[in-house]
């Protein structure tokens, strides 16, 4: 083992905290990709792992990241699954960072159903980032001593 592996902190069985989810809880990111001058979703996650540096590796729900909006039937239809993802991300001791494609609406039907408490459980950090709608999540995660 290298130094520097002896330092990185361990999940889960000793696995060392590699994982970066690509979260995408408020709004579908299929506007955003357009607006970064992308063809589609694959192009973004391939322009995310070209600069996302090794050992680190991305996570992400392809059917969370390619959902429609639907204004006329109140925006996104998928708060059971996003709430699962978002809770799977906290409460993965692997998962290094939890980043927000974007910010947006429809969050606030998903917080209700995600058990925070699971931070108060983990042994390892986990940095959650975003903006928008996305700062309550970042603000909850660092309520408790895991959370960045």
């Amino acid at each position: 083992m290298t130094p520097r592996a002896a330092r990185r902190p361990a999940g889960r069985r000793g696995a060392p905290q590699t994982r970066v989810h690509l979260l995408t809880v408020a709004n579908p990111l299929r506007p955003d990709v357009r607006r970064l001058g992308l063809r589609d979703v694959d192009g973004y996650l391939a322009l995310i792992r070209k600069h996302l540096p090794a050992p680190l590796r991305l996570t992400f729900s392809r059917a969370l990241l390619t959902v429609e909006e639907d204004a006329q039937r109140g925006g996104r239809r998928d708060d059971v699954a996003r709430a699962r993802d978002l809770q799977q991300a906290l409460a993965d001791p692997r998962t290094l960072a939890i980043v927000a494609s974007n910010g947006g609406g429809y969050l606030s039907r998903v917080l209700p159903r995600v058990d925070f408490g699971v931070l108060a459980r983990r042994r390892t950090p986990v940095a959650v980032v975003g903006f928008s709608e996305i700062t309550s999540v970042v603000n909850l995660a660092s309520t408790y001593a895991p959370g960045r």
